[in-house]
């Protein structure tokens, strides 16, 4: 099933591409959340994103 806006068709695969990264996003705001209230210096969520994969 595709969605159609404004004359583009996202097709199901760009849907999942797009609720994937946004759930992505949804983790590393809690993720940086609970850094800050641990103590962690988190400046941006480059920072969090850093401190994830090191």
């Amino acid at each position: 099933m595709a969605c159609i806006d404004e004359n583009v068709v996202f097709d199901e695969i760009d849907v999942t591409l797009h609720e994937l990264r946004r759930r992505m996003d949804e983790i590393l705001w809690e993720v940086g959340a609970i850094m800050i209230m641990e103590g962690s210096r988190v400046n941006s969520l480059r920072d969090v994103h850093y401190n994830i994969l090191m």
